[in-house]
């Protein structure tokens, strides 16, 4: 663990760029290819902008499952077996094989401490550049600054209080100085908080240019990040959990407040209505709605309401889009199924596969709960149905498919495809007759369906969400159009809004009017009209606790499938409800819709208290006395 503590020179890897949809170079995708020494990475500007860029280059690629354990851990995704799609086993963590000898996804040894380490040796360097205007010196210094913090929050999400970086310490530090004690939460919190705080003043309000720009710290990003910072800090997880009163170091100091604090939820509040106000005046963003205009093709509303999800995420650079991460590679071969013979693609691995856990917390097409709303035939819900001419936009008319798929909200078809739904692109765009677009085969033997060892749907079910409608597979290759994966979208900040005012103040119709703001994009009846006529229990959102519910679910719904779910479940503490259940996918060795359309159980999820904060490493506790393990571990 001490490396991070170490200031060494070094060779730095050069990073793979993949080339995004234009073609001029992006300002943080440059990253050091061998610097020799501390001196020559600051001896002129365009050093010091390489080690500018070694400083973003440890953003995490959000949607990469190697990376980011809410794909695999949670219960959105599954993936056949053994893995050899995917390296370090990701599956093991949602069959509770976390270990302390080797944790998976050890960004407290491999990863965010180097990166604080970097941003260190940067801030410690940066004034003595010679050719640099003063003012872009002064964006740089906000820049890493909020980076600093950003890495701080990150393992403070998945380890909970972790040792405050202020400064590198020197080589020749005495062994003593090197044991660092954790901090305590509110210690961590304070610091990266007013580490943001103490910054803003000094970034660029808007990207000058937001296609070379992009991904860069701006006030708009740094407010989102001290807004989830701050969210994070007042969730049950995190605040007054009882459960974390043994968290004690070796000072005899509890690292964890376990006393509830209301202000806590009112500065969350504060803060996102502050990055709403940056986004919206200052970043220029808002709410992505599809254009027929910008493209020129013919749809109907039903198409157009799904891609208002699915461009929402993949469409580049949208102004829903806060904050992406540059660099990121989507496995879009991954969420795609083949649709066609004539287009069976090897390039398509059809290995993302969603589960029918996840499948089922979409909302009917009234807008509420399949499981709450009076017209739906939840019990029923595996029967076959066969679609008719008022389906045929989401499902190929003619052909049977589990009723489950039937009648649901525009977010479903437009996040995940399933046996007999319509696929949408793939270079079909405009047709005036359904029966022209792809739809999906994923029984036995079927073009979408396993037919060989790999490159399979476990499910046979589909990550479309993540799959540009503009990528297209062709007779022997696959054609994707790129996109950066967002970090954070403009719904996802009108969510948390809603959610930290709904914790303060209960239900008031400001928290209504934000729910109903994303709602009403993909033509669902407003929160209170729709319980009142459709759900089984009409009175829901007049609570605070009914709706925390509701809002929880929307936000699952809404991010579903971009890495954050796994997140929000464990800060609201539901982890031990949602992961307990068992994870399921369709009969996908079978040939008939009767016997395809059956469920079956593909694992058997394990969750316990311990997993809420990750293990420290069992030899960094050895290295480091000072350092206490987190509980259960």
């Amino acid at each position: 663990m001490m490396n991070y503590l170490i200031v060494k020179c070094r060779c730095l890897l050069v990073l793979l760029s993949l080339s995004c949809c234009w073609s001029c170079q992006k300002f943080i995708d440059v990253v050091p290819d061998n610097i020799a020494g501390i001196d020559n990475a600051f001896s002129v500007r365009s050093e010091a902008q390489r080690y500018l860029a070694t400083c973003y280059s440890y953003i995490p690629n959000i949607s990469d499952p190697n990376v980011n354990p809410a794909y695999f851990a949670g219960n959105e995704f599954w993936h056949y077996q053994p893995v050899n799609f995917y390296r370090n086993n990701v599956l093991e963590v949602a069959q509770g094989q976390l270990s302390v000898t080797n944790p998976q996804f050890n960004i407290w040894d491999n990863g965010m401490f180097q990166a604080i380490r970097d941003c260190n040796i940067f801030l410690e360097n940066i004034g003595r550049v010679p050719d640099i205007e003063e003012y872009e010196r002064n964006y740089w210094i906000g820049e890493v600054n909020v980076l600093k913090a950003y890495y701080h929050y990150l393992l403070m999400r998945q380890y909970g209080p972790i040792p405050n970086i202020k400064i590198n310490l020197p080589v020749i530090a005495p062994t003593a100085e090197t044991r660092v004690f954790r901090n305590t939460f509110d210690e961590n919190l304070d610091y990266i908080v007013g580490i943001i705080d103490s910054n803003m003043n000094l970034l660029q309000e808007r990207y000058i240019s937001r296609p070379t720009e992009a991904g860069r710290i701006t006030k708009t990003v740094a407010a989102a990040i001290k807004a989830e910072i701050l969210l994070t800090a007042a969730s049950p997880l995190f605040n007054g959990n009882m459960d974390y009163a043994s968290l004690v170091d070796a000072k005899g100091t509890k690292l964890m407040n376990t006393e509830f604090s209301i202000a806590k939820w009112e500065k969350a509040a504060e803060a996102y209505k502050d990055a709403i106000a940056y986004a919206e005046t200052i970043g220029e963003n808002k709410m992505y709605t599809y254009s027929l205009e910008a493209v020129q093709r013919v749809i109907p509303d039903s198409l157009k309401f799904e891609l208002n999800i699915r461009n929402a995420y993949t469409s580049n650079l949208n102004p829903e889009i806060v904050w992406a991460k540059t660099n990121s590679f989507v496995y879009q071969s991954a969420g795609q199924t083949k649709v066609d013979k004539g287009r069976a693609s090897v390039f398509v691995a059809q290995s993302l596969a969603p589960t029918l856990e996840a499948a089922e917390l979409f909302y009917s097409n009234h807008g509420v709960p399949i499981t709450e709303d009076k017209t739906f035939d939840y019990a029923n819900r595996y029967e076959l149905k066969k679609a008719v001419f008022k389906d045929r936009y989401y499902i190929r008319e003619g052909e049977e498919a589990a009723k489950v798929h039937f009648d649901r909200e525009p977010r479903y078809y437009g996040s995940i495809g399933f046996d007999r739904g319509v696929w949408y692109g793939n270079g079909r765009y405009s047709e005036s007759n359904a029966a022209n677009y792809f739809y999906v085969q994923s029984r036995a033997y079927e073009v979408g369906g396993r037919t060989r060892i790999d490159a399979f749907s476990i499910t046979g079910m589909f990550a479309k969400k993540i799959v540009s409608p503009e990528s297209v597979i062709e007779q022997n290759s696959y054609s994707q159009k790129r996109y950066l994966a967002p970090i954070y979208r403009m719904s996802a900040l009108y969510l948390a809004y809603a959610e930290a005012l709904n914790e303060v103040n209960g239900p008031t119709a400001e928290v209504y009017a934000l729910l109903d703001k994303i709602r009403s994009k993909y033509g669902l009846p407003g929160v209170k009209e729709a319980w009142a006529n459709y759900s089984k229990n009409p009175n829901k959102p007049d609570t605070k606790e009914g709706l925390r519910a509701i809002i929880q679910q929307e936000r699952m719904i809404e991010l579903m499938f971009e890495g954050q779910n796994f997140w929000d479940i464990r800060r609201w503490n539901i982890a031990n409800t949602m992961y307990t259940k068992a994870t399921r996918g369709f009969n996908i060795v079978k040939i008939s819709a009767k016997d395809y359309n059956v469920p079956q159980i593909l694992n058997n999820r394990i969750y316990s208290f311990r997993e809420n904060f990750w293990p420290i490493k069992e030899e960094s506790i050895i290295r480091n006395r000072n350092l206490v393990q987190n509980p259960g571990w």
